[in-house]
């Protein structure tokens, strides 16, 4: 089971801030992603094109960073200013 704590817009679209993922225990944040893709989590848009940052461990990675059993999971959707 994997922690995942949710930013902004995919905060508000599951309802809660974090979410403890039982559909993942360990690999790629790729994994993950394609994971959270296939569960009825939140916005899969967001996660399909891959534009969410993930952070590991208070860290931003990529996709083939990976995750282990007790990691710390965070994601911020993409962001846009003016």
């Amino acid at each position: 089971m994997t922690k995942i704590l949710l930013f902004g817009k995919l905060r508000e679209d599951v309802g809660q801030s974090s979410i403890e993922f039982a559909g993942f225990s360990q690999g790629t944040v790729g994994e993950l992603r394609s994971a959270l893709v296939t569960s009825d989590i939140g916005d899969t848009e967001t996660f399909i094109a891959g534009q969410a940052l993930v952070a590991v461990n208070q860290t931003i990675v990529d996709d083939t960073h990976p995750v282990l059993p007790g990691d710390e999971v965070a994601i911020f959707p993409p962001v846009t200013g003016g």
